[in-house]
C-alpha cells in the first residue's frame, strides 16, 4: 500500500485550495490531520480526497456546519457508500432551507446529484423571486403611506398658517 505523505503546499496545489483554507477547514470541521516528528502537517490520499469532497460541497452552496455533520456521520459509518454522502448532502440542503417532506422525497428519487441540485436551486430561485416581489409591494405601500402622511402634514401646516393670517387681519 502506497502511504505517500504530502506537505500542505503540495496538498494546496493538488486541491487548488489555499493552504490557509485547508487549515481553516481542518479546525472548523474537526479533521484529524496527522503531523510529522517536527509537528508539521502531512496529508494522505484519503485526506486529499476529503478536501476535494469538501470543496465540491462548498461549490454546491453547503455551509461548513452541514458539511461537518456529513463528515461526522461518514466517520460513524466508516465505509458509507457515495450515495449515502449524496443523500446526506441533499438532506442537509433540504433541512437548511426548511423545505417540506415532498422536497426531501424528491431528493431521494433516482435522479442524479446534479439534477437534484438543479431542482433545489430552481426552487430557491423561485422562492427568492417571490420574496422580492413581496418586498416590492411592501416598499410601494410604504411610499404611499409616506405620501399620505406628507399630504396631511402639508394640509395641517396650511391650515395653521391660514389661521394665523386670519388672526392678523382682525
Amino acid at each position: 500500500m502506497n502511504d505517500t505523505r504530502y506537505m500542505i503546499s503540495e496538498t494546496a496545489k493538488i486541491t487548488q485550495v489555499e493552504p490557509h483554507v485547508l487549515r481553516y477547514w481542518e479546525e472548523e470541521l474537526g479533521l484529524a490531520i496527522k503531523r510529522n516528528e517536527m509537528g508539521h502537517r502531512y496529508y494522505t490520499e484519503k485526506d486529499i480526497q476529503t478536501f476535494m469532497d469538501i470543496k465540491e460541497l462548498k461549490k454546491k452552496g453547503m455551509q461548513l456546519r452541514a458539511i461537518r455533520e456529513i463528515i461526522n456521520s461518514d466517520k460513524q459509518n466508516d465505509e458509507q457508500p457515495e450515495s449515502g454522502i449524496q443523500e446526506a448532502a441533499c438532506a442537509a440542503a433540504v433541512q437548511k432551507k426548511g423545505e417540506s417532506r415532498e422536497m426531501h422525497v424528491s431528493c431521494n428519487s433516482g435522479k442524479s446529484v446534479e439534477q437534484r441540485f438543479g431542482e433545489i436551486m430552481e426552487r430557491l430561485i423561485h422562492d427568492i423571486e417571490l420574496d422580492e416581489r413581496k418586498e416590492g409591494r411592501y416598499r410601494r405601500l410604504d411610499e404611499a403611506i409616506r405620501r399620505c402622511q406628507q399630504t396631511r402634514k402639508m394640509a395641517a401646516i396650511t391650515q395653521e398658517h391660514s389661521g394665523k393670517k386670519k388672526k392678523r387681519k382682525k
